[in-house]
């Protein structure tokens, strides 16, 4: 005689903001405490919703006063819908309007004056000479000198070699172009913000 199956009967937890936000939807006017008792959340996680409400102007503050936080009222200022808005990065997702509310712009990462005009040159370059390399960026030799010693560190130079033009020696400077390419990656990261000298990318 076979076993019976037993059926497993799981309950469905609701996620934390819907919770609050679905006792918003039904109480258009309401105090912090009443939804830390009711949906039974953490000050700190209601916090930060809350505040992000406030700031998107979802909600509006109506009390008197904003001591204690457990005491402040707020009235719900822009019913979008039934899905309830998420906390992202940047601010808010609303997934009723399929929109992202930004109220924290990411911040511009910082880059290097010429060097990614520089790695770009030498990503699509096999080799060239000092003054060649600054023409082709559009830049004086100066600008070039000044991250002369890093694109070394970081090894982009993987040879030279010594051309005799009217009777001047010119060095002629091979590149490693996928290395440029790597580098040039780690600086759209924003590696140059934390690691001027890009110390971390240098070759022992």
């Amino acid at each position: 005689m076979s076993k019976e199956k037993r059926i497993k009967y799981v309950k469905k937890t609701k996620l934390k903001h819907q919770t609050i936000w679905n006792y918003m939807r039904r109480n258009p006017c309401f105090r912090v405490s009443e939804i830390m008792m009711v949906c039974e959340v953490s000050n700190v996680y209601l916090q930060k919703f809350i505040n992000r409400l406030e700031e998107a102007k979802y909600i509006a503050f109506v009390g008197k006063k904003k001591r204690p936080y457990s005491a402040r009222e707020y009235r719900l200022a822009n019913n979008t819908g039934v899905k309830a808005p998420k906390v992202i990065d940047v601010g808010l997702y609303d997934e009723n309007i399929n929109e992202e509310i930004v109220l924290y712009p990411e911040k511009r990462i910082e880059m290097p004056e010429h060097l990614p005009e520089v790695l770009d040159v030498i990503k699509s370059s096999n080799s060239s000479t000092f003054d060649e390399l600054c023409k082709a960026v559009g830049i004086k030799r100066v600008d070039l000198k000044k991250w002369w010693e890093i694109i070394e560190k970081v090894g982009l130079i993987t040879d030279r070699y010594t051309e005799n033009e009217f009777r001047k020696p010119i060095v002629v400077y091979i590149f490693d172009s996928k290395r440029a390419g790597e580098v040039l990656k780690e600086l759209k990261k924003g590696i140059f913000k934390e690691d001027p000298q890009l110390e971390k990318l240098w070759i022992q």
